[in-house]
């Protein structure tokens, strides 16, 4: 998708745990349980492969942990989480992109992470982001995909 523009987002400084932190790139994203409708700050995570919410957000959705199983490969074994499955709409500049059931893992006992963390899964698989950390902004294009099937892209035959 080169020379196509993205929505840009500034980053935002946010706090944690009380302290301020650095600019970062944030996007608001929408996370939908049924008819309830919430918007957040998500912090996009290109190093990370999953996604997390904070404990407290899945209980406000209605969200239940699901411990995961002994031996599961997790992202730290001195955390234990659970996992969840949550809509996710995000800005374009094409529209909204909609994820209908985006997996975040969930600590179970650890208050962090106190933000939620886009991680590669599935966020990175569907969306185009391009980080350009000297002007402290993100963007965001949806990703067109090429159809093995079809040998094409967008429309055009490879």
């Amino acid at each position: 998708m080169i020379g196509a523009r993205p929505h840009w987002f500034e980053y935002q400084t946010v706090r944690v745990a009380g302290a301020r932190v650095a600019p970062r790139p944030f996007i608001p994203v929408v996370l939908e349980v049924g008819p309830l409708r919430l918007g957040v700050p998500g912090l996009l995570d290109s190093g990370s492969d999953s996604s997390y919410m904070p404990r407290s957000l899945a209980h406000r959705l209605g969200l239940a942990p699901v411990p995961l199983p002994p031996g599961a490969v997790l992202p730290t074994k001195d955390i234990r989480v659970g996992l969840v499955h949550a809509g996710v709409r995000v800005q374009t500049i094409h529209g909204s992109a909609g994820f209908d059931a985006a997996p975040f893992l969930v600590p179970l006992r650890a208050k962090r992470p106190s933000v939620v963390v886009l991680g590669r899964t599935p966020f990175f698989e569907q969306l185009e982001v391009r980080f350009q950390d000297w002007r402290e902004r993100v963007g965001v294009l949806p990703r067109r995909f090429v159809r093995p099937d079809r040998g094409r892209i967008g429309g055009k035959a490879l």
